[in-house]
């Protein structure tokens, strides 16, 4: 093989190797908010009427800092995103408990 089409594959490797790891950024916004959902799920009564969803969404948020802590953003990214969810859930179950709407 000529050295130049071994280098222009190489190259080309290494490009698409590089695009496929693109660096995420923090996903600040997304703790953020997962963090405001559980205040909000506590605040609602969650911790009594939805006490497994309030585990799922403290756990995904502290699996959330460890991926963080690796600097790995995107599984950061999403476990924030799914303790948002788990929380919201937790205080709908809350207000369901309650009898509020």
């Amino acid at each position: 093989m000529n050295t130049n089409v071994i280098i222009g594959l190489a190259a080309t490797a290494i490009a698409m190797f590089a695009g496929g790891c693109a660096v995420q950024p923090l996903p600040s916004a997304e703790i953020a908010s997962s963090e405001a959902a559980i205040s909000a799920a506590l605040g609602a009564g969650a911790a009594e009427s939805a006490s497994h969803e309030m585990a799922l969404a403290r756990e995904k948020l502290e699996l959330t800092r460890r991926w963080i802590e690796a600097r790995d953003y995107k599984p950061a990214r999403w476990l924030a995103e799914q303790a948002q969810v788990d929380a919201e859930l937790a205080s709908m179950k809350a207000m369901g408990a309650r009898g509020r709407p």
